[in-house]
């Protein structure tokens, strides 16, 4: 939704819009979260990716467009999924996002 990790943003909404329908039909409450260890690649180049104090400013842009679009369904929110796997994988062995 933001291909440059900030700023212009593109209109995609529509997938998870008949997606979100879709689940709530057949009786599924989905949840939402914002974050993962994948960051959009002009995101990483100019901001410097999850090691850089900058990339934490267009989160609140992120997860506010999100919410802002999707909030009339989904009741949910995880700020972090999966944490664990985050923190081990990717700055402890080195083997995922952000590594």
């Amino acid at each position: 939704m933001f291909p440059e990790g900030t700023g212009k943003r593109i209109q995609k909404a529509h997938f998870y819009n008949r997606l979100l329908d879709e689940l709530l039909a057949h009786g599924i409450e989905p949840t939402r979260h914002c974050i993962t260890g994948i960051l959009p690649q002009a995101g990483r180049i100019r901001v410097g990716g999850w090691q850089s104090s900058d990339t934490s400013k267009g989160v609140p842009d992120y997860a506010g467009y999100v919410a802002e679009r999707l909030s009339d369904r989904v009741k949910t929110d995880f700020t972090l999924h999966e944490p664990a796997r985050f923190l081990n994988f990717g700055y402890g062995w080195g083997i995922d996002a952000p590594a």
